[in-house]
């Protein structure tokens, strides 16, 4: 028979036992803890602080879940949450009518008949891993900007359009409308689009767009800027502007001169100095904010 332990080295054995112990728990609470940290970091919910500025009417508003359409005040901005619908009557002037900021900076310029759904605006709460952008533009135009990389690692930003679905780069400038057929066109970044009716997608660039409709493969296009003329001044007979005016070459679009300006003199530090006033406005790409398009000075080289 084997002879009985020394209480010296049960002791000892016991301590091992108890160390082996520890460590096994240290390393427990240690995968627990990293495990509950990921959890924690890929849980998603929508995002508040959306604006919407109306700066002309008329606007509503449909909150989700509702279809009573609320009037949005000039010159104030509300906040929308996720599942809110943005419309602009078709009676509101030419020009941006209402400018929708989401929380992550990306903006939407919209037009006369705009009809927009925020479907989906969510992101990780306790981390910068994932966003995730859905918008359903049912009617109408809207010039989009969305926002840099560099607030999540991750993103996707898509927008739902009549028969298709657009998927936008971050950083990037887009037009998009419905009518008379739906078409994305990029300014800057780049756009996947699918299509609904046939299963067919094309990636463009800049200075590209793409039509979508049915029964036809989409395929990458020129996209025809609006240019401006004597943008730079150039053209000055004492006074007067020679033919300073929007001119556009999207002559398959039915496009032609849709801003008039008039030269007019201001005070300015006590001098008199020449500005340009905006008569009517249109739709632009590149168009600014109306708060910054009323008036313009002149360049002192003029």
């Amino acid at each position: 028979p084997q002879a009985p332990r020394e209480p010296e080295e049960t002791a000892r054995l016991a301590w091992v036992v108890l160390g082996v112990a520890a460590v096994c728990f240290l390393v427990l609470c240690i995968v627990a803890g990293y495990g509950l940290w990921q959890l924690r970091a890929a849980i998603i919910g929508a995002q508040p602080n959306n604006t919407l500025e109306a700066f002309a009417s008329p606007v509503f508003r449909i909150r989700a879940g509702e279809e009573q359409s609320i009037g949005v005040p000039l010159g104030s901005a509300v906040l929308l949450h996720e599942g809110e619908t943005v419309h602009v009557g078709d009676s509101a002037p030419p020009g941006e009518a209402a400018l929708l900021t989401l929380w992550d900076g990306s903006t939407l310029q919209l037009y006369a008949g705009t009809r927009i759904t925020l479907r989906r605006l969510e992101a990780t709460l306790y981390s910068d891993r994932f966003q995730d952008v859905v918008l359903d533009l049912a009617a109408g135009q809207t010039l989009l900007g969305v926002a840099q990389t560099g607030q999540y690692q991750q993103v996707h930003f898509a927008v739902l359009l009549p028969g298709g679905r657009v998927e936008l780069a971050p950083g990037g400038t887009y037009l998009l409308r419905t009518e008379p057929v739906p078409e994305v066109a990029v300014r800057r970044g780049q756009a996947q689009i699918w299509s609904t009716a046939n299963p067919s997608t094309v990636v463009i660039g800049a200075g590209q767009k793409v039509v979508v409709q049915a029964n036809t493969p989409l395929a990458a296009e020129p996209a025809r800027w609006q240019l401006l003329q004597n943008g730079d001044f150039s053209q000055m007979v004492g006074n007067e502007l020679q033919g300073w005016g929007f001119r556009s070459d999207q002559s398959g679009d039915g496009g032609d001169e849709n801003a008039v300006y008039s030269l007019l003199q201001d005070m300015v530090g006590g001098q008199v100095v020449p500005v340009v006033e905006l008569l009517r406005n249109c739709l632009l790409y590149t168009s600014p904010s109306p708060r910054d398009r009323t008036r313009s000075r002149m360049p002192s080289s003029a």
